[in-house]
């Protein structure tokens, strides 16, 4: 079962901004850190809730995409 904790701040930022469909550069760019270090934190985010890619962890949190609120949602099992 995926971990049901809220996001960190800094996760939320990237959660907020994969759902926009950016690319991994934009995200660095907007966020002023490396594309390396985004690829890192989506990589912990994708373990943190058993996610496979990108889709999927934008998918998880769309219906809450308010960055000061954001958790996930259970999946059926």
């Amino acid at each position: 079962m995926p971990d049901l904790t809220p996001p960190t701040a800094r996760e939320a930022e990237l959660i907020v901004l994969i759902a926009q469909g950016l690319s991994n550069k934009i995200i660095a760019y907007e966020l002023n850190i490396s594309p390396n270090t985004v690829r890192s934190h989506i990589s912990n985010i994708m373990r943190k809730y058993k996610l496979r890619n990108r889709t999927q962890v934008a998918i998880l949190f769309m219906p809450q995409i308010n960055v000061n609120r954001l958790t996930p949602l259970a999946r059926p099992r």
